[in-house]
C-alpha cells in the first residue's frame, strides 16, 4: 500500500491518525529521517510557548542540533531559566524575548526586536496555547483563544515575512491539533460569546475552532507565497 492511500485510510475515521498508531504507521511507510542525523547549525529559530511541555522539549531538541534559538514566553522569569537550560553543542547563544501573543501590541514589539536584533532569523514555530475554560478578552476586546492562536501568529508572521523571504529556504510552522476536526470553520461565529448568548463559551470547542483556523490560514499563507522561499506548515503535536 501506497504512503499515500495509507494516509487516507488513517485519515477517514479521523482519530487513529491523530494517535500513537498513525505515527507509528506513518514512521514505516513515509521512511522519516531520524532527528539525530539533522544538522541545525546555522538555523536561527524563533519558537513561542517554549518554556513548558511541547515548546521546551522541541527547544533542546532543536538547540541539541545545533540550532540558534529565540525563546519566546510570557513569563520573563520562566524564559530566563528556558533558555539558560538548552545545549549549546555549536557554541550559540539562544536569546529570550517575552510577549503574550494575545497582546497584538506586544507581538508588534516582538516582531520589531528580532527585525533589529536577529535579521539571520529562518524559522519561525507557533507553538504557544492553551485551552481556556471561560471566556475572556483581550486588551483590543478579542477573544484571548482566538487573539493568542489565530490573530498573534498571524501578526507575527506578517511581520516577520520579509526577513524570513531575505534568508530563505525559510519555514513557519504551526502546531495545531487533530482536535480541530471536531469543529468547522466559520469566520463570523470565530469568537464564542458568553453564557446566555445564541453561541455560549465552550472552552474545548472553542480551542478546536481556532485549531481549524490555523490550519486553514497555513494553506493561505503557503498558496499566496508559494514562490517566496517560505514554506508553511501546520501540524499534530506527536
Amino acid at each position: 500500500m501506497s504512503a499515500k492511500l495509507l494516509d487516507r485510510v488513517l485519515e477517514t475515521p479521523i482519530a487513529p491518525s491523530f494517535t500513537r498508531i498513525g505515527a507509528v504507521v506513518r514512521s514505516r511507510t513515509e521512511h522519516w529521517t531520524d532527528l539525530d542525523d539533522y544538522d541545525l547549525t546555522g538555523r536561527t529559530i524563533l519558537l513561542t510557548g517554549a518554556t513548558s511541555g511541547l515548546g521546551l522539549a522541541a527547544a533542546h531538541r532543536l538547540a541539541g542540533l545545533g540550532a540558534t534559538l529565540l525563546v519566546v514566553g510570557r513569563n520573563p522569569a520562566k524564559t530566563d531559566a528556558a533558555c539558560a537550560a538548552l545545549p549549546s553543542p555549536t557554541g550559540a547563544t539562544h536569546t529570550p524575548l517575552y510577549a503574550d501573543l494575545g497582546d497584538l501590541a506586544a507581538v508588534t514589539a516582538l516582531a520589531d526586536t528580532v527585525i533589529g536584533s536577529h535579521g539571520d532569523l529562518d524559522t519561525l514555530i507557533h507553538n504557544a496555547g492553551a485551552l481556556s475554560a471561560e471566556r475572556t478578552e483581550n486588551a483590543d476586546g478579542i477573544e484571548s483563544t482566538v487573539a493568542s492562536q489565530v490573530l498573534g501568529p498571524f501578526l507575527l508572521t506578517a511581520r516577520l515575512l520579509p526577513t524570513l523571504r531575505s534568508n530563505g529556504p525559510a519555514r513557519v510552522l504551526t502546531m495545531s491539533s487533530g482536535g480541530m476536526y471536531s469543529a468547522g470553520l466559520t469566520v463570523n461565529r470565530l469568537q464564542m460569546s458568553g453564557p446566555g448568548s445564541a453561541d455560549p463559551y465552550r472552552g474545548a470547542e472553542q480551542y478546536a475552532r481556532a485549531k481549524r483556523a490555523q490550519v486553514t490560514l497555513t494553506e493561505i499563507w503557503a498558496e499566496k507565497f508559494a514562490d517566496s522561499g517560505v514554506r508553511f506548515h501546520s501540524l499534530h503535536p506527536g
